[in-house]
């Protein structure tokens, strides 16, 4: 009796016998907030149960009963395309019992019976298999729009891309627009891959118009590598039966550009920054016509102030001049998934400095270096990329400078008093440079009033020669920011001009000063250099002078 007993469980466990089990549990790669088209609110399922459907009665696989009532009782197969993808059929109609078990009810759905598609919705992106530049030609239904070519565009980030239609004059209804399209999942059935995302634009409001599916395939014709495509036509991936039927794009590989590089002495840099810390330029280290530009703007929002970082990927399309030190270039730029060309010039000042400027976003590069998008009005950006070098000078100096440019406040880096008159304090205002370490990069201001020493910490990054004038750069250690000086001797002392963040003469917060040598590092006593407890910046004052 017990055998036969065992037998029966086994039997009803291998066909799926359906008694009620309190131990139904949906697989954890299901549970999630999921949109169906036409159905609101979300569909959500979790570990027993599915909202709008009902509790998980009894599993085999991704067969489902549901128990929606007393008296409803459904089953649902699903099929996993993606982790952000599931497909379903279901009974068409409630069963007032359970029956005698799970695989009986199922033979019940009809083979036509209509397949559902979830999309999740609390996701992440994936990559998009298609990345552009590409071109297409697109047909929805009323003739083939073909000339002019359509563009496909990478976005900045890879999870993106942006498809722009070209209008043709011999097919009615079509129009220029841009439309960018989300990848949420992709996977291969056959010999066809299939693309679920969301469609975005002005016109697009709700879910059911921005879930689409795509099936594509990439075929060689004549030599040539050609992408075949059919778009769904409603939130589904339901009558897609061909790549080249219903809404059907044919993409094709862009025409390689003109060999176009950027200047070796810009590639060599590797990292730029402007000294006003709103450009970057990260050089590519796989192409030598590729790099990522980052703008940063300072945005005021109700009185709190934060930097906000956009950034952009830049190819290079051609030249238009070029010289020793004078490049003028079109590039090509993805914002985003805006993209366009940018007429953008390159003067340089030295292996390490260089001045940039760059002009707006035009839709083609024939127009780019036009004053409507270019022109001397544009703001230039000194950049300074490649190795440190030692600071231009070393010693001890006085500094001879206006009342005006050091008397308002600043917040010192380290403040102290002095009970005792120090060497380092007997001069007023003391620059040390190269003094204290091997690098010979450092720079230190000191100001001594009444007793209480102030410092300021700087960093030399680069130096150069222009004609008879030396240049140096430095960064503040306490703000983090950039600052150019020139120098030029005159007698037995150095006349310095702090030129700010742009490195011009003039420039409004800029001001003169004059340093004389008053000993070699050799000679300065370490306590002198930097007193205990003193570092407050002298420089920081300079600095505030310029920011007015």
């Amino acid at each position: 009796m017990l055998k036969r007993s065992l037998l029966l469980l086994f039997v009803a466990a291998i066909t799926g016998c359906l008694c009620e089990n309190i131990d139904c549990k949906l697989p954890s790669s299901w549970w999630g907030i999921w949109f169906q088209q036409g159905v609101r609110p979300y569909m959500t399922i979790d570990k027993e149960s599915i909202s709008s459907k009902g509790a998980c009665h009894v599993r085999h696989k991704d067969r489902v009963m549901v128990k929606k009532s007393n008296s409803c009782y459904k089953c649902i197969v699903f099929h996993r395309r993606h982790a952000n993808v599931l497909q379903y059929k279901e009974t068409l109609s409630c069963s007032p019992k359970p029956g005698p078990d799970l695989q009986t009810m199922c033979r019940t759905i009809p083979g036509d019976a209509p397949l559902y598609t979830l999309f999740r919705v609390d996701t992440q992106s994936i990559r998009c298999p298609i990345q552009g530049p590409l071109h297409f030609s697109y047909n929805f239904g009323r003739g083939l729009c073909a000339y002019p070519l359509s563009k496909l565009e990478s976005c900045t980030l890879d999870t993106r891309i942006s498809l722009k239609y070209q209008a043709c004059p011999n097919v009615p209804g079509s129009e220029m627009k841009e439309t960018q399209f989300e990848c949420l999942a992709g996977w291969r059935e056959g010999r066809h891959s299939f693309l679920v995302g969301k469609m975005e634009n002005s016109h697009i409001t709700v879910d059911e118009d921005k879930y689409r599916c795509i099936m594509w395939e990439k075929v060689v014709e004549e030599g040539e590598t050609k992408i075949y495509l059919s778009i769904s036509g409603d939130a589904s991936c339901n009558g897609l039966f061909s790549t080249r039927e219903g809404r059907a794009l044919v993409i094709y590989p862009v025409n390689p550009e003109s060999s176009c590089k950027f200047p070796t002495w810009l590639r060599e840099g590797k990292l730029w920054n402007s000294l006003d810390e709103n450009i970057q330029l990260d050089m590519s280290e796989e192409s030598v016509s590729g790099l990522l530009l980052t703008r940063r703007e300072l945005v005021d929002h109700g009185g709190r102030y934060y930097h906000q970082e956009e950034t952009s990927n830049i190819i290079c399309s051609s030249h238009r001049q070029e010289s020793d030190d004078l490049v003028v270039m079109v590039n090509h730029e993805t914002r985003g998934c805006t993209t366009g060309y940018v007429c953008t010039t390159f003067r340089k000042r030295d292996n390490r400095v260089a001045e940039m400027r760059m002009g707006s976003m035009a839709v083609t590069p024939e127009y780019a270096c036009d004053k409507e998008y270019f022109n001397n009005t544009l703001p230039f950006h000194t950049i300074v990329g490649g190795e440190s070098s030692s600071c231009p000078l070393s010693g001890r100096f006085s500094v001879s400078m206006k009342q005006s440019d050091f008397s308002l406040a600043v917040k010192p880096d380290i403040l102290s008093t002095s009970g005792s008159a120090t060497s380092s304090c007997l001069v007023p205002y003391s620059l040390y440079m190269g003094c204290n370490n091997p690098s010979r990069r450092d720079m230190v201001f000191t100001a001594c009033q009444g007793g209480m020493q102030e410092s300021s910490t700087h960093t030399c990054i680069t130096q150069w020669k222009e004609g008879e004038k030396q240049f140096f750069i430095s960064r503040t250690a306490s703000r983090a920011r950039y600052v150019c000086y020139s120098y030029h001797e005159v007698g037995n002392m150095m006349v310095v001009d702090m030129m700010g963040q742009q490195c011009i003469a003039g420039e409004v917060g800029s001001f003169p000063f004059n340093i004389t040598k008053i000993s070699d590092c050799s000679d300065i006593n370490k306590s002198d250099m930097i007193c205990p407890g003193s570092a407050a910046v002298l420089f920081m004052v300079f600095l505030y002078v310029f920011d007015r």
